[in-house]
Order: C-alpha cells, then sequence, then structure tokens
C-alpha cells in the first residue's frame, strides 16, 4: 500500500443525479427535478509525510435538469436542459489506512449547451466533498469508490440576485496508479 501513498495519478468515472437549488429558496419561481448524468475526472494527488495529501484535478460533468414551470395560471409543460461544466479543483485530502476524506475548492466552467436556457450559467467558484475507499490491486495500482458531492456557482463570476447553484451527487469509481 506504500505506493499508493506517495504521487498518484487516478482516473475515475460517475453516474450522477442533478438538481439546480435556489440558496436560499426564491418563492415563486421555476422548479426542478434531478436527472441522470455522468462524471469524468483526472486528479494528480502528493502525500506529505503526514496524513495529509494534495493535488489538483479536472472533472467534466454532463448534467441533465428537468425544469418545472412555475405555476402562473398558463399551462406550460416542463423540459429537460442539460448542463455541462469543467471544473478544476484543488485537492486537499486527509487520508486514513484505507479511507479518505476530501474537500476540494472549484473553478467551475461552464461549457457551450444548446438546451440550457432556464437554469443559471454555472461558472464561478465551487465546492465538493467525498469520503473515499483504497482498495491495492497490486503493486502501485489501486481501486478507488468515493461517494461525492459537487455544489458548483456558490460564488458566481456573473452577477445573479439569486443564483442557481447546480448541485451533483454522484459515486466516482477509479484506477489510481502510484508514481
Amino acid at each position: 500500500m506504500a505506493g499508493l501513498f506517495g504521487q498518484v495519478i487516478r482516473i475515475s468515472v460517475a453516474p450522477t443525479i442533478s438538481n439546480a437549488r435556489y440558496f436560499p429558496t426564491v418563492v415563486g419561481g421555476h422548479g426542478s427535478d434531478g436527472k441522470l448524468g455522468v462524471a469524468a475526472s483526472v486528479e494528480y494527488v502528493k502525500s506529505m509525510k503526514t496524513r495529509f495529501s494534495y493535488g489538483f484535478g479536472v472533472d467534466y460533468l454532463h448534467s441533465k435538469v428537468e425544469i418545472i414551470p412555475a405555476p402562473t395560471g398558463e399551462p406550460r409543460e416542463s423540459h429537460i436542459e442539460s448542463i455541462n461544466v469543467l471544473a478544476v479543483s484543488f485537492k486537499t485530502v486527509y487520508n486514513l489506512r484505507k479511507l479518505y476524506f476530501s474537500a476540494n475548492p472549484l473553478l467551475d466552467i461552464q461549457l457551450p449547451s444548446d438546451s440550457q436556457s432556464s437554469v443559471d450559467k454555472q461558472t464561478g467558484l465551487g465546492v465538493s466533498f467525498s469520503v473515499g475507499w483504497r482498495f491495492e490491486i497490486a503493486e502501485n495500482i489501486g481501486f478507488t469508490l468515493e461517494p461525492m458531492i459537487w455544489i458548483h456557482n456558490i460564488v458566481p463570476f456573473i452577477d445573479q440576485s439569486a443564483p442557481e447553484r447546480l448541485v451533483v451527487v454522484g459515486l466516482k469509481a477509479g484506477i489510481s496508479l502510484g508514481l
């Protein structure tokens, strides 16, 4: 297991479910319902001599959100919007033996999407949290399983009075390669 505590490159994918939320709740706006999506990640993590590790990563998230129109008296149908986000993370990891905790500030960059018209742009600062399990397969090769939550657009780069924040939960599964 020593090889997985030095410098590690991790490649992972995750099935996700996403929702666009107002924080704080805004009364009278449209609602949203989560749909399935996918995330892919590439990360570099370097362990220090203590239980802490640091690094960086790049996540691509493809999310879908069903927009439920506000009740205005006019019948309007719900529709699904796709949101694509590229998130650069600055990783901070606390390691135990096979378990680790991670809190990561994010720089979110929303990629163009033809189907997004109701949900606010997600370019801004966000955060992700996770708890992960590390399993050694062979020397310097491991498997990770990591429940995650990403919260995007906490600090938007576009002026918004009540921004919607894309909240994504997923289960990342990945391969770790010790360097």
